[in-house]
């Protein structure tokens, strides 16, 4: 029984370690103003706002706000399906898992 209780304690210590060990990301190099960027925000901003009546169809104008490792914020304008343009934050971050999340918050004038 205590062989079982420590094969046990083993294996979930080695489940907390290994989801909570994670590759940091260095974005110290990012212009937001790119075309690999824009194009990444642009899928990012269809995919969180997936489900929704309108998408993302051109991403342009990012001005890089901050960036470092595990720190991403870029600002720009997103033309959408219905016709419209919004201005959009964009904020790379991690919930207390360890997994990506992608936020976008629209910048009311």
């Amino acid at each position: 029984m205590k062989l079982l209780k420590s094969a046990c304690l083993f294996i979930t210590l080695t489940l907390c370690a290994s989801a909570s060990a994670y590759q940091k990301i260095d974005f110290s190099d990012v212009d937001c103003n790119s075309v690999d960027t824009r194009r990444y925000l642009m899928e990012s901003f269809n995919s969180v706002f997936d489900g929704e009546d309108e998408s993302a169809t051109d991403a342009y104008d990012q001005k890089t706000i901050a960036h470092g490792i595990e720190q991403l914020v870029c600002q720009g304008k997103y033309d959408l399906s219905s016709g419209e343009t919004g201005i959009f934050t964009y904020k790379f971050g991690r919930n207390s898992l360890g997994d990506e999340i992608d936020e976008f918050q629209e910048v009311v004038n």
